[in-house]
């Protein structure tokens, strides 16, 4: 019941177009359901606005059939982000507000991409020099905590343009 929540859009899960497929939609919705809290705006976060339309510009990264079934509801969602925006961390604030990261906050990478929100997320962790993600590495090909602190991992990622940070919401009203 809380992944439906979670995962599909108001809650209801009525087919593929129903999903929450932008990371920043998700989060959102997340935040407005109580389990979350976007921390980036009070850490200094600067709005953005940007045309999101990855998905639907891109419909053959997609093999699920369902795809071009739920094609006009993933642009309603796409419209509807991009008029909405969000908050981001630029890369270059980061080491300045590292030490107000938490470990278990959830990192979302924001993308160079002009097209697309989010390209990454991992979790913080401590670390032996300071905050340190915890991330299913597309290079390594599985689960790793990297080995640079966040602010130098970030700068050596080229296809990042900064961070969102999302602090779950540890309370017993989530179980029940």
């Amino acid at each position: 019941e809380i992944l439906t929540q979670l995962r599909y859009r108001d809650g209801q899960s009525t087919g593929y177009g129903s999903r929450l497929h932008y990371t920043t939609e998700w989060a959102q919705q997340a935040c407005e359901n109580g389990f979350l809290i976007n921390c980036t705006p009070t850490l200094g976060g600067l709005s953005i606005c940007k045309s999101v339309t990855f998905m639907s510009e891109n419909p053959s990264l997609y093999p699920n059939p369902k795809m071009w079934q739920a094609i006009d509801t993933i642009r309603h969602s796409e419209s509807l982000l991009s008029a909405t925006g969000w908050h981001f961390l630029p890369s270059g604030h980061v080491s300045k507000i590292e030490h107000l990261i938490a470990p278990g906050d959830i990192i979302a990478f924001t993308s160079s991409l002009s097209n697309l929100d989010i390209a990454h997320i991992g979790i913080a962790t401590n670390g032996p020099k300071g905050i340190h993600l915890l991330h299913a590495s597309p290079k390594s090909k599985k689960v790793v905590v990297t080995r640079d602190p966040l602010p130098v991992y970030l700068k050596n990622q080229k296809q990042f343009t900064g961070i969102v940070v999302l602090r779950p919401v540890r309370k017993s009203a989530i179980s029940g």
